[in-house]
């Protein structure tokens, strides 16, 4: 019979119990790895670890670090043993405490960055150079993700030389160093583990294979910055978005059907960098090819497209950032006829016509003021009387701006 100590309500096992516990989970894993085309990521809750994972809160993790240790002792690169182990300290990490439990007795003993410590002992326990298939390539890169381990990740996508042509490779390098850079920006509740998870492999069924569309739509919206965002780009996120600028143009060059997120977080890169010209390059392609960039936008996000709001968005982003690009770039007159095309292509998107009297205020006086009676002929002629009323108070507010 396995000894405890009493403490407080809950029974706490010796050694024994903890070792006899981490090999039950160790079979379990072994079936769920056996049944899955793709590794399991280490957020999967399948395994029954509750008791322990409370357990561990209140009198501390040193039985269960013990235990796992001497499993991974005999063999650390054992599939079914590295994944009990990161899924245990990855699931401790994001146990939440209940609010009345956080001054009780023996609580004080979790100690978060001690675990996220640990987490990241654990995940670099495996070579990356022992990584040869794009399955476990693709899983380390999610686990790298989870402590944040970037030139582990980077590190990684290098093992795919050889394993994946060459135009994939630097497409998801390019990926990474983007994600990098950016996904610390966006305005998300949960850094989920299933943005890093890279289409590379076969593809899963279910909640873990809909996350590949979904990331496509995170892509889509942030390369036209539609994606809401919370932060600001830091030095580091500048270079890391350099980097990803030459391999998602190698990736380009390399392949003769280019995914849409390729160029759009190229263009989204360029134009974070500052860098207007090559970004509006990349923005003026979309604009001049929009039938066929809608269709592979179609294509990488699969099931979730909505054909109707979709086609609409994106290209009005598309033009949007045309004329910030080249606005950016100095090109001033350029950007202008960006901005008409967009008017064109989108006379009723909100903020386009104030988008154009911004752009003419840069002008000289004389040049706004000679343009302002042809822009009302042109306009009028190009909507019709529908948009006359909107017209004329675009007109109006540009002469009075002038």
């Amino acid at each position: 019979m396995p000894q405890y100590t009493q403490k407080g309500w809950r029974m706490r096992g010796d050694a024994m119990e903890a070792l006899s516990a981490v090999n039950r989970w160790v079979e379990t894993a072994r079936g769920l790895l056996a049944k899955q085309l793709q590794l399991p990521l280490i957020d999967n809750s399948d395994i029954d670890m509750h008791a322990a994972l409370w357990d561990a809160l209140e009198y501390g993790d040193d039985r269960l670090r013990a235990a796992i240790d001497n499993v991974l002792s005999r063999d650390p690169d054992e599939l079914a043993a590295r994944f009990v182990a990161l899924n245990f300290y990855y699931r401790l990490m994001g146990t939440e405490i209940p609010e009345q439990f956080r001054c009780a007795d023996g609580f004080d003993q979790f100690n978060r960055k001690d675990i996220l410590n640990h987490l990241g002992y654990l995940v670099r326990l495996r070579d990356p150079a022992t990584c040869a298939d794009t399955i476990n390539i693709r899983w380390e890169i999610v686990n790298a993700s989870a402590v944040k381990d970037y030139s582990r990740m980077l590190a990684l996508c290098d093992q795919l030389d050889n394993i994946v042509p060459a135009g994939k490779r630097c497409y998801l390098r390019g990926r990474v160093h983007s994600l990098i850079a950016v996904l610390h920006t966006w305005d998300i509740e949960v850094e989920s583990l299933e943005l890093w998870d890279l289409p590379l492999g076969p593809e899963t069924d279910g909640p873990r294979g809909a996350w590949r569309w979904i990331n496509a739509g995170i892509l889509i919206s942030a390369g036209i910055q539609r994606f809401p965002v919370r932060g600001a780009l830091t030095g580091d996120d500048r270079d890391h978005l350099r980097d990803a600028t030459k391999f998602l143009e190698k990736a380009i060059g390399s392949e003769s059907d280019v995914l849409a997120t390729t160029r759009l977080m190229l263009a989204r890169s360029y134009a974070s960098i500052d860098d207007g010209g090559n970004a509006a390059r990349q923005y003026q392609w979309m604009a001049d090819h929009r039938d066929a960039f809608l269709r592979s936008c179609k294509d990488e996000e699969g099931p979730i497209w909505d054909d109707d709001s979709q086609k609409e968005m994106i290209s009005a982003g598309i033009h949007a950032c045309l004329v910030n690009a080249y606005d950016g770039a100095g090109e001033l007159d350029k950007a202008i006829g960006a901005a008409e095309a967009w008017i064109d292509a989108c006379p009723d998107h909100l903020g386009v016509f104030e988008r154009m009297v911004r752009l003419q205020q840069k002008r000289p006086t004389r040049s706004r003021r000679r343009s302002t009676c042809r822009r009302k002929r042109t306009y009028a002629k190009r909507l019709g009387t529908g948009h006359l009323r909107r017209t004329q108070t675009f007109v109006s507010f540009s002469t009075w701006a002038g």
